[in-house]
């Protein structure tokens, strides 16, 4: 009874469609955030219709979500890989929270819009593949130049992103994702410069102080020189950070199994 989660008071959820894969499937987005006159303003119906990029004719064609002015964006997506099932138990996870009565999760919604995407690559999801679309890409791959009519899921969200950040702030993206290899949760990020580069360690510190299963030890901030870091210019943290200049930009890894407190098994 009481690990059960009660639903928050005063909440704006709204869903709506994104886009579609390569094989039909929706790709939704949805948006979390204060309906509480006290949490600031808003804006809905045909005043927030220019708040959806053009290139996205599905998201014109649905009830547009409402818009919290001044409010930064926290944008947050999983499945880009299919067969990386913990990043749907995160995503939730992740979304259970933010809809409850937890006063964390309260103030969080006061704060900030949040904008999910609960599965990027549907087609990758239930053809049963690990890594890779309807075509045989991998997504996240292609974020730095994405086409429509083979990357759907990330064509869509880039398109949006870019829109967004010409008319709002765009505070963190993440991208969630699962690890077979290293254990307990951590993040792939960008390495900075200067103040943003402090800030970006900031956050890992304070995700290490906020959860027992946070592993800093395994966070790896690349080396944007590096060869490894060539080859990545594509994902989601390195081509969203560029172009949509947000300093809080990250891969989200969980292990499948391990946390970093798992004792070993006895031989």
């Amino acid at each position: 009874e009481h690990a059960a989660v009660r639903p928050g008071a005063g909440i704006y959820f709204h869903r709506q469609l994104l886009g579609k894969s390569l094989g039909g499937r929706r790709i939704e987005l949805l948006t979390v955030a204060s309906a509480l006159p006290d949490d600031g303003p808003s804006v809905d119906g045909a005043s927030a219709q220019d708040m959806n990029p053009p290139q996205l004719p599905l998201l014109l064609e649905s009830e547009p979500a409402r818009h919290f002015p001044g409010k930064p964006i926290a944008f947050i997506s999983a499945r880009v890989h299919p067969g990386e099932t913990p990043a749907q138990f995160t995503f939730f996870g992740l979304l259970r929270f933010l809809l409850s009565d937890d006063p964390r999760a309260s103030r969080l919604r006061s704060c900030f819009v949040f904008k999910l995407v609960p599965m990027l690559n549907p087609d990758g999801v239930a053809l049963g593949h690990y890594r890779v679309n309807s075509t045989g890409l991998d997504l996240n791959r292609y974020y730095d130049s994405p086409r429509q009519e083979e990357h759907e899921g990330v064509w869509a969200v880039r398109q949006f992103l870019l829109h967004v950040t010409q008319r709002e702030r765009l505070l963190l993206y993440a991208d969630l994702h699962a690890h077979a290899a290293l254990q307990g949760c951590f993040l792939l990020m960008n390495r900075l410069w200067g103040a943003a580069q402090a800030w970006n360690m900031g956050f890992a510190r304070l995700c290490q102080v906020n959860s027992p299963h946070f592993d800093i030890g395994n966070c790896n901030f690349e080396d944007p020189s590096s060869e490894a870091a060539e080859e990545r210019f594509g994902t989601g943290r390195a081509a969203i950070r560029r172009d949509c200049k947000v300093c809080h930009a990250y891969t989200v890894e969980c292990n499948y199994h391990s946390s970093k407190t798992s004792r070993p098994i006895p031989q």
